[in-house]
């Protein structure tokens, strides 16, 4: 393995660089918990230890759609981030609940020191199997993006009511935009 050449980088258009420009400029003045959850993402892909990596991934995503009631974390957490992915155009919100939900389960055993956590390293999720870290690390990513892209998000999500017609919006959306699919497939296969 030598010394990577250009062809061997990635290619950053200019709307990554616009794009990173404006996360920058929004993450400088952000709230301190956006803050938080950028850094200790930023954190977690240091970390050697996935046991350590899944600790950050889940102080980040805390901080980031969590609130100041220690009640229900996981759960709130998981539909808050559900609801910012929804929001974001992302169709499986009911997946990405319980994809939250699984990663929070890992998490848990870890911090509890549970023997078993380790058959909690992988999961099921969006028909394939994949690390729970690294669906964790996914789903803040994207989380964190969003919320940098439209920051009034990260207010919005405090209110568990909004959250709610946030998913079921986009829920009845994707609901509409399935039945309109079936319905051309349907007509395509009778012209056949």
């Amino acid at each position: 393995m030598g010394v990577p050449t250009g062809e061997d980088l990635p290619v950053v258009g200019d709307t990554d660089c616009n794009r990173l420009t404006i996360y920058s400029e929004r993450l400088s003045s952000s709230s301190r918990e956006v803050a938080l959850a950028a850094r200790r993402l930023l954190n977690s892909r240091r970390r050697e230890d996935e046991v350590d990596e899944i600790v950050d991934v889940c102080v980040a995503l805390e901080a980031l759609a969590g609130d100041s009631t220690p009640t229900e974390m996981t759960h709130k957490t998981s539909m808050r981030v559900a609801a910012i992915l929804a929001h974001d155009g992302c169709a499986k919100s009911a997946e990405i609940f319980h994809a939250m939900k699984k990663v929070y389960g890992y998490r848990s055993a870890v911090v509890h020191g549970r023997a078993d956590y380790k058959t909690k390293q992988w999961m099921n999720v969006f028909g394939l199997k994949l690390q729970t870290v690294f669906v964790g690390r996914f789903l803040l990513s994207a989380s964190l993006g969003a919320i940098l892209s439209k920051p009034e998000l990260f207010k919005t999500i405090a209110d568990d009511s909004i959250v709610l017609d946030m998913i079921a919006e986009f829920a009845k959306a994707d609901e509409l935009e399935a039945t309109a699919e079936s319905t051309e497939s349907a007509t395509a296969a009778k012209q056949e």
